[in-house]
């Protein structure tokens, strides 16, 4: 369900807010979070967003455990998609792609 929430102004004057929805997947098993936020920008000549996208289980143990690598799987492929129903071609080519450095696991 769409909820709104607004609230002080920000430094430009404009109004704080917050909006989001909650779906449901595969026969209520998982939920996924979605919100968008304003946030600080670098500088007041900009504006910033924050888009959230949480996918989590509706329940506890909602998935055995030889089914994890496969919920993980289906989690990233629902996130990604929600992802990219949330933008448009001009924004995603404001994105550069950035190298990241391997850490070795602890």
């Amino acid at each position: 369900m769409p909820s709104t929430r607004s609230s002080r102004r920000n430094s430009q004057g404009c109004r704080q807010f917050i909006t989001g929805c909650e779906f449901s997947f595969h026969d209520n098993r998982d939920n996924c979070r979605v919100e968008l936020t304003d946030a600080v920008p670098e500088s007041l000549e900009h504006n910033a967003y924050l888009l959230n996208i949480d996918y989590f289980l509706a329940e506890e143990r909602g998935v055995p455990l030889d089914g994890v690598a496969d919920w993980l799987e289906i989690a990233h492929t629902h996130v990604r998609d929600i992802f990219e129903a949330c933008i448009k071609d001009s924004l995603r080519d404001l994105f550069t792609i950035r190298e990241e450095t391997p850490v070795a696991a602890r």
